[in-house]
């Protein structure tokens, strides 16, 4: 039954070429993405997690005013830090 499904879909790729190559530079770019935001979404959220206390890690912030709004900043002097 299964061979059956494998055969039909041979067929359709190879009489059907351009809409196959389609199909498939379509799925392999969306798979593509998928990988890539992943990826990225994995690497922020294991951002300082080699620290044993890492939920006790904490980002400083300078927010300077300016015409168009606050501006922040994580860079900062070290008075601001322990």
């Amino acid at each position: 039954m299964v061979n059956n499904y494998f055969k039909i879909a041979w067929r359709s790729l190879v009489k059907q070429k351009a809409y196959s190559l389609i199909n498939i530079t379509g799925l392999s770019i969306g798979l593509l993405a998928c990988l890539i935001v992943s990826t990225v979404v994995i690497d922020e959220l294991s951002y300082d997690r080699q620290w044993s206390k890492a939920d006790r890690i904490y980002r400083v912030l300078s927010v300077s005013n300016v015409i168009k709004g606050d501006a922040p900043q994580p860079l900062t002097f070290s008075g601001l830090g322990p």
